[in-house]
């Protein structure tokens, strides 16, 4: 093992399952509705994207474009904090894609993340800052540390600059990779150059299986990763072959489009793996 430090708060127990925005199909994405339901099914963290407001606040949204979801047009960043959580959060959502909008009208509304961290005090979060811009971070940041929820919260971004903002001041909390990182983790690996890299400032890889004709999830790359402290989590299996597999390799867990599918998966492919070490 070449990283030795403190394992971080939220890693203390077991994420198999990182619900994303939900994990619920048949149910409006980043709902009230969406997160509990992901976890009665067993999810053990929910994935949340938030978008900084025009007051400078951070709104629970799925997407950037609030015209695919909700009774607004443009993004959240045009409108106050209070505009947002009036609106109509499943307007646009239409899962059987045949204009039936089953949920329209139907009180479901965007949260603040104050008020999504309020509601699931004892959960854990995968919470990815979408907004390029210091305010997103340091509001985060502020909320967080109000909340006394670091040890609760894997914080990820697109953009590097706010991971490094969250660490400066959170550093107990744990950070993932942003895509560019993963893309240059993946290239070390695939250079042999990450011999030399023995540990990474982001604690978290959450990867694809793969990316076109790269396989990214191979028995070789997790085990490096986890020897330097990395947890690692694949996005959206299909199979009982392809879970077994991916847990025999040593993955931490699995980012779920599908809560219900993915635990079955789980469940299934447990059996396998303790059947073959019999």
């Amino acid at each position: 093992m070449f990283r030795s430090m403190v394992m971080k708060p939220f890693f203390l127990s077991n994420a198999f399952i990182l619900a994303n925005k939900g994990g619920i199909p048949d149910l409006p994405p980043c709902s009230i509705q969406a997160y509990e339901r992901a976890l009665e099914l067993g999810a053990d963290v929910l994935t949340v994207p938030v978008h900084l407001t025009a007051d400078n606040k951070l709104i629970v949204s799925p997407g950037n474009d609030l015209e695919n979801y909700t009774n607004l047009a443009g993004k959240p960043i045009q409108y106050s904090l209070t505009e947002l959580e009036r609106a109509d959060a499943a307007h646009g959502f239409d899962p059987a894609l045949d204009r039936s909008y089953p949920w329209r009208g139907k009180d479901v509304t965007l949260m603040s993340l104050e008020e999504l961290l309020s509601r699931f005090p004892d959960t854990r979060f995968s919470i990815e800052l979408m907004d390029k811009t210091a305010s997103c971070a340091l509001e985060f940041c502020a909320i967080v540390e109000k909340m006394k929820a670091e040890g609760r919260i894997l914080a990820g971004s697109p953009h590097g600059a706010n991971i490094k903002i969250v660490r400066e001041n959170l550093p107990v909390m744990a950070t993932s990779f942003t895509p560019l990182g993963v893309v240059g983790f993946y290239a070390l690996f695939r250079s042999g150059l990450l011999y030399f890299k023995k540990k990474f400032k982001s604690d978290a890889l959450l990867i694809p299986e793969a990316i076109g004709p790269s396989y990214m999830a191979n028995r070789i790359l997790i085990r490096e990763a986890k020897k330097r402290g990395l947890h690692v989590f694949i996005w959206n299996a299909e199979t009982v072959e392809e879970v077994e597999r991916l847990m025999t390799f040593g993955v931490n867990g699995f980012v779920a489009d599908d809560v219900e599918k993915t635990s079955t998966l789980i469940k299934e492919a447990k059996v396998l793996v303790e059947n073959n070490e019999k």
